[in-house]
């Protein structure tokens, strides 16, 4: 295969694009730069399941596509809906949360590589190169793995951080100012802590959740009552009295406005 370039897989992490709304040509080289690129696949862990996600697949929900592209979730609906009509990728959301498969994956990103007649086992430097080349795959699986484990961890911050300025609005506090407490919240504790205060807070009705949640957090004082992130679609499901969910739709609405 010729006439392609290599590009490293973290580059939308890198600070000079990080927090940059991406064109649709860059949400698509986003997704081709997400996928498992290794031929025997990666297990990992989705709503509380090992799956084996294969090579050219990858698995976020669209709540976090959103984040990740600077998108409203219809936006990010519409674009997929587009990629599959044009037979770019398959959608699949039969494991509990939405799987992407890249279409033609290995025909563009196979490298050309040598070949050759050589029968002979390889000796000297040659040799040093291919037991090398098992200690760079285990380093290559480490590394998979943890950045694996750095989106799951994204993930969940950016679904603590919707409905954490939901809740809070919900009490009276402007969207910047919510934005401002919950974002305050993640940068010191754990967003799994941070979860179980806010249920803690809605739970016994705390006329002050902002105060309540930090008493929570300063103190220590986790219930560990509520699974986190397996539980994330309950906790969408037990809407209870505070308005969270109108006023999710109410936001949704202005993002499809603007």
């Amino acid at each position: 295969m010729s006439n392609f370039v290599a590009a490293q897989r973290d580059r939308f992490k890198h600070p000079l694009f990080r927090s940059e709304k991406l064109c649709r040509l860059a949400a698509w080289d986003w997704i081709v730069a997400h996928a498992v690129w290794r031929r025997e696949g990666l297990r990992t862990d989705i709503a509380g399941k090992t799956v084996l996600l294969k090579r050219g697949q990858l698995s976020y929900s669209v709540r976090y596509l959103a984040d990740a592209w600077k998108w409203s979730k219809s936006s990010v609906d519409r674009f997929l809906a587009r990629l599959e009509t044009e037979t770019m990728i398959e959608t699949d959301t039969g494991t509990g949360q939405l799987i992407i498969t890249v279409c033609n994956y290995d025909k563009y990103q196979d490298s050309e590589e040598t070949t050759g007649t050589a029968t002979e086992p390889p000796t000297g430097t040659a040799a040093g190169q291919q037991r090398d080349s098992s200690g760079t795959n285990k380093n290559k699986d480490n590394q998979e793995n943890k950045e694996r484990e750095r989106d799951a961890r994204d993930e969940n911050e950016a679904w603590i951080m919707e409905e954490g300025q939901a809740y809070l609005i919900a009490f009276g506090s402007s969207e910047s100012q919510a934005r401002a407490i919950t974002s305050d919240w993640l940068k010191t504790y754990p967003a799994k802590q941070v979860f179980d205060a806010m249920k803690q807070a809605q739970a016994c009705g705390a006329m002050s959740p902002p105060a309540y949640v930090a008493k929570v957090l300063r103190n220590g004082q986790y219930s560990n009552l509520h699974t986190f992130p397996a539980g994330r679609q309950k906790a969408r499901n037990d809407a209870d009295n505070s308005g969270i969910e109108a006023i999710r739709a109410r936001r949704a609405a202005l993002r499809e406005e603007a």
